[in-house]
C-alpha cells in the first residue's frame, strides 16, 4: 500500500489555507486545507466529537447537544460511515503542530462548498454541482444547518409543486433532461423524495425523436498540412440519443423501470384527457354561436377547424399533456371559436392540469418499492 502524501508535499488551497488555522484536513491525497476547528465542530455533530479540545470540553458539548432537539433527517445509512474515516484528534498525525485530518473519501471541491455556505460568503444563486456537493458533504458529516440551506435552494431551483410547473410548463430548467435524472439519483441518495415526480415527468415527456443538431466544425474532417493523411474523424451521434443513454446509465435501476413503464402510463392517461377538451373534436359539441367578422359558426368540437395540422398536435399532446395544459390553462384562445368555448376550455385545461398533476405519483408508481428489489 503506497504512503500517504506528506502534507508539505501537498497543493494548499487558494482560499482555505489559513496560516492561523487549527486543523489541516486533507483532501483527495494532494489537497490540503487549514481552518478553524470552531467553525467545523460549531455546524457539525460528527466534527464536534472528533474535536473536542479536552475530556472535560467534550463532555460538556455533549451535554449542550443532549439539550438539543435532533435534527429531523438521518441519513439511511448510519453516520458511522463518517466516524470510521474520523479518529479523535489525539491519534491524528501533526503538520507544524497542528493535527491532520485526511478525508480520503471526499471532494476537496465539496469540501470548500461546505466551507463557503458555513462562513457564509455563497453566491447568490449557487450551482446545481455546488448544491450537491454541500448537500453530499454536510449529509455524511452532519452539518445540519448547512443541509437545510442546500435542500431550500435545492427547493428553489428546481420544480416540485404545481405553481412551479405552471411557472415553467416546458420545464426547460432541465435542459436535456441528463440534469433530471442526476435529481432523481440524489433524491434517492438523500431522501428528497418530492424532487422525483416532475424530475420523472420532465424525462419521460421528453421529445427524444428530434432530428440530429449540425455536426460541429471540430468534428468535421479537415486536411493535414503534413504530408500525413488522416481518416476523418465521424460526426458527433444525435446528441439526444447520448442524453438518452446518460440518462439509463444515471438513473437508479428502480427508476429506469419507472421511467420506461411510465411513458406507456402517462400516453394512456393523456389519450382518456383528450376526450374531454373540445377542441380536440373527441367530444361532440353543438355551438351555433357566430365568431368573427364573417359570422362562421363556432368551430369548437371540429379539429380540422381549430388546427391545421391536427396529428402533430394530438401527438404533442400524448407526449407531454401536462406541457400543453398548462400553457392552455394560462392562454386558451383559438381564433375560430366563441367566447364562451374559449372560457370553458381553458377552465378545463385548470382543471385537468391540476388532476393529472396529482396522478404523477400514481403513474409512476412511486409508492411500488419492489422496483428496487
Amino acid at each position: 500500500m503506497a504512503l500517504p502524501t506528506p502534507v508539505d508535499e501537498m497543493e494548499r488551497h487558494q482560499v482555505y489555507w489559513l496560516e492561523d488555522g487549527n486543523i489541516i484536513l486533507v483532501l483527495e491525497d494532494r489537497i490540503a486545507f487549514r481552518v478553524y476547528r470552531g467553525h467545523l465542530a460549531r455546524h457539525s455533530l460528527v466534527f464536534a466529537d472528533m474535536l473536542a479540545l479536552s475530556p472535560s470540553t467534550a463532555k460538556n458539548d455533549r451535554k449542550a447537544q443532549a439539550t438539543v432537539e435532533p435534527p429531523e433527517f438521518r441519513p439511511v445509512s448510519s453516520p458511522n460511515s463518517a466516524f470510521k474515516q474520523l479518529t479523535s484528534v489525539e491519534e491524528q498525525e501533526h503538520y507544524d503542530g497542528v493535527p491532520v485530518l485526511r478525508l480520503s473519501q471526499d471532494r476537496a471541491e465539496d469540501v470548500a462548498a461546505l466551507l463557503d455556505v458555513v462562513l457564509q460568503v455563497t453566491p447568490a444563486d449557487p450551482s446545481f454541482n455546488m448544491l450537491e456537493g454541500v448537500l453530499r458533504i454536510s449529509t455524511k458529516y452532519l452539518f445540519d444547518g448547512v443541509r437545510a440551506w442546500a435542500v431550500q435552494h435545492m427547493q428553489a431551483r428546481l420544480p416540485t409543486t404545481l405553481h412551479d410547473l405552471l411557472a415553467d410548463p416546458t420545464l426547460e430548467v432541465y435542459g436535456d433532461r441528463t440534469l433530471a435524472a442526476r435529481v432523481i439519483a440524489l433524491a434517492r441518495e438523500f431522501d428528497l423524495p418530492q424532487l422525483i415526480p416532475l424530475a420523472l415527468y420532465a424525462i419521460v415527456s421528453f421529445n427524444f425523436a428530434e432530428p440530429p443538431a449540425p455536426a460541429s466544425p471540430l468534428f468535421s474532417p479537415q486536411s493535414s498540412p503534413t504530408t500525413h493523411t488522416f481518416p476523418p474523424v465521424p460526426p458527433p451521434p444525435n446528441p439526444y440519443i447520448a442524453a438518452l443513454a446518460t440518462i439509463h446509465a444515471t438513473l437508479p435501476p428502480g427508476d429506469v423501470s419507472r421511467f420506461t413503464l411510465g411513458r406507456q402510463r402517462l400516453s394512456e392517461a393523456a389519450v382518456s384527457y383528450l376526450f374531454q377538451l373540445r377542441e380536440y373534436g373527441l367530444m361532440k359539441i353543438s355551438c351555433s354561436r357566430k365568431v368573427g367578422q364573417y359570422h362562421r359558426t363556432c368551430a369548437a368540437g371540429n379539429v380540422h377547424a381549430v388546427w391545421s395540422r391536427p396529428q402533430p398536435a394530438v401527438a404533442e399532446f400524448l407526449r407531454n399533456p401536462l406541457g400543453v395544459m398548462a400553457v392552455e390553462g394560462k392562454a386558451y384562445d383559438f381564433s375560430t371559436m366563441c367566447g364562451d368555448c374559449n372560457t370553458a376550455g381553458q377552465a378545463k385545461h385548470i382543471e385537468l392540469v391540476e388532476d393529472l398533476f396529482g396522478r404523477l405519483s400514481e403513474i409512476f408508481m412511486l409508492d411500488d418499492h419492489s422496483f428496487e428489489r
